[in-house]
């Protein structure tokens, strides 16, 4: 964890709301690192010299073993001045560059170092508040990142010959604020105006491959709460009992990113690109379970291969869109989740449609793919104690599902379209009667439209013979019934508590 100054600190965290103003003084700063780096399990060390009103921390480490001492971390922190203000608040001053020398050193095999520099410029930060609540207030005009020397050739079969990443920033600015209690609270808020970054990555057979990505109008707000004295990523469901909890909200203007990959010797290009409109995303983690939403809009992607694809793969997305909530503490009583997805507005390019249907037969409607289910699930372990879930014997299963409901269902191209719902419960008693899955009761509703149509569209274009649309419209016609309207079919697919299914109230097991 860089505690260099609070512009490189809430370059990964940055706060909300402010704090009662008290004074504070270089102390209470370097305090406030210790308690944060404390709660995540590091080792935070460095020497204090204090002039009058200057603070300096020079030979700062950080140093954190990760569990069963797998790799051990070492980070050197460039030097940071302080000074207590007649105000009572401290400015952290902003070196021009800094330089974090980085060790990772596995259990077993060779260790791998490099080192990180961040350039800097129009840099200010403030601490103000009062000891044990302060908050970094800070903005950067523009800063640098580039991480050097990395080294890969002392690891065994690690594929890899060279890392180049660069990354520039602008119109940095946010607050950064950490309450030390009975736990650490964090509070971030920040605003980018612009973010973009290069990796180029070359294996250690002489492949290349470049990624150039950018967002714009970034902006961030986070909160957390930590336990004191550290905690353990093989059992988060423990520091979740001991008070971890996070919250994290995200939008953006616009993105997009390039990579350009070629073979060894030079052969065998690969290029793709993307460009995206606005984002948004959240997610939340806390003892009452777990959480993520995500919405992009304006996707675009294209694709080129060279000799490998007679030409490029255009790809279009109105919107993409996915929620997802989930228990992840162990209970006897059932917990709920839920699941959706929607691909919205997907097309292709018309030259992919030339491929397959140059004379225009089908319908290129953009298509949709969605779906939404909840249901109920019991846990039988903690999803998050990931120790106790390595350790289980075969056969054992962390969880049982008791219900699951399918509230929207639709799937929609080239003129047809499928939607259905469904309800089921679970029995967890009967593993036999459908191959070890829990035996299901209940039923699901099915309507499908334009399915008779685009069968003699693709008649029409050679791709199925007259045969195979008839085994089509025959398994059709065992599952579905006429439904309303022209070229419409409804199906009503029920299972009964003792395994029996049926189709339309015609029984088919």
């Amino acid at each position: 964890m860089s505690f260099k100054n609070s512009a490189s600190a809430a370059a990964l965290l940055l706060f909300a709301g402010a704090p009662a103003l008290a004074d504070i003084t270089s102390a209470d700063i370097w305090d406030s690192y210790q308690a944060l780096a404390d709660a995540i399990g590091a080792e935070l060390t460095g020497d204090l010299q204090t002039d009058g009103n200057q603070t300096v921390i020079k030979n700062g480490q950080v140093r954190i073993v990760l569990p069963q001492e797998s790799v051990t971390a070492e980070v050197s922190l460039p030097e940071q001045r302080l000074t207590n203000n007649s105000d009572g608040t401290v400015t952290v001053h902003v070196n021009e560059a800094d330089s974090y020398a980085f060790t990772f050193t596995p259990k077993t095999g060779a260790a791998v170092s490099g080192e990180l520099l961040i350039r800097y410029h129009g840099a200010e930060t403030t601490a103000s508040g009062s000891p044990g609540d302060v908050i970094f207030d800070f903005k950067v005009a523009e800063s640098t990142a580039e991480v050097q020397g990395l080294d890969f050739s002392s690891i065994e079969n690690s594929g890899i010959a060279s890392m180049e990443i660069h990354a520039t920033g602008t119109g940095d600015s946010g607050a950064f604020r950490i309450i030390t209690g009975d736990t650490i609270d964090l509070s971030v808020q920040r605003s980018i105006g612009s973010l973009s970054y290069t990796t180029k990555v070359q294996d250690a057979l002489g492949g290349k491959q470049t990624t150039e990505a950018s967002m714009a109008d970034l902006e961030t707000e986070f909160q957390a709460t930590l336990p004191r004295g550290g905690m353990s990523i093989l059992n988060l469901s423990q520091a979740m009992a001991d008070g971890l909890k996070f919250n994290l909200q995200s939008v953006s203007a616009a993105g997009a990113s390039a990579t350009e990959a070629t073979l060894p010797g030079g052969n065998g290009v690969m290029t793709q690109s993307m460009s995206y409109g606005a984002t948004q995303a959240s997610a939340s983690a806390g003892t009452g379970g777990v959480s993520m939403d995500q919405q992009i809009d304006g996707i675009e992607v294209k694709i080129q291969m060279p000799g490998q694809l007679p030409l490029p793969i255009a790809v279009a997305l109105e919107t993409w869109q996915a929620s997802m909530a989930a228990p992840v503490a162990q209970d006897t009583a059932p917990q709920e989740f839920s699941l959706q997805f929607r691909l919205g507005g997907l097309s292709l390019d018309d030259g992919i449609w030339g491929l397959f249907d140059p004379a225009a037969v089908l319908p290129r409607d953009p298509a949709t793919v969605a779906a939404s289910f909840k249901g109920e699930t019991t846990l039988l372990q903690n999803l998050l104690d990931f120790a106790a879930l390595m350790a289980m014997k075969p056969g054992e299963q962390p969880l049982e599902l008791n219900a699951l409901t399918m509230t929207d269902l639709e799937l929609s191209a080239a003129g047809a379209k499928l939607t259905g719902t469904g309800d089921f419960a679970f029995n967890n008693g009967d593993l036999e009667s459908f191959g070890g899955f829990p035996a299901p009761s209940g039923e699901a509703s099915f309507q499908l439209t334009g399915a008779n149509g685009l069968i003699d569209k693709l008649i029409q274009m050679g791709l199925i013979t007259d045969s195979d649309a008839m085994g089509a419209r025959m398994m059709m016609g065992m599952f579905a019934v006429p439904g309303e309207g022209e070229d419409s079919l409804s199906s009503k697919i029920e299972v009964s508590e003792d395994g029996q299914i049926l189709a339309n109230g015609q029984r088919i097991k």
